[in-house]
């Protein structure tokens, strides 16, 4: 199996969207994300209404009905299929946990998590 992740054009400032059931939202209002240790704005991340986290517990619940449906084989492909996503892009996955606080990055861009 082989999936594609699409690499967004490196930015100076992370812009990550809401997301509800698989839309994305951006929202209105946003929190600054700091770097803990140089305390520099690395980006920008939702702040959410009471609406939208209700749509987003509502979309969760919904997709928890179908999720239970699934059979065994059919969990474990989607689960490979997301460690194949996320193997992909380790690196950049290392340099976002960074951000969240200290933690040893390998030579090969791993984090140690």
């Amino acid at each position: 199996m082989s999936h594609t992740v699409t690499d967004s054009p490196p930015t100076s400032e992370i812009h990550e969207l809401l997301r509800i059931g698989s839309q994305r939202v951006d929202t209105i209002d946003r929190i600054e994300v700091r770097n803990p240790a140089t305390h520099e704005v690395v980006g920008t991340c939702p702040n959410a209404s009471s609406a939208e986290v209700t749509a987003a517990i509502d979309a969760a619940e919904s997709a928890f009905r179908t999720w239970r449906r699934t059979t065994p084989q059919e969990r474990a492909r989607a689960l490979r299929i997301i460690a194949e996503l996320m193997t992909a892009d380790q690196a950049n996955l290392a340099r976002l946990g960074n951000y969240s606080g200290p933690r040893r990055v390998f030579r090969d861009g791993r984090g140690c998590w």
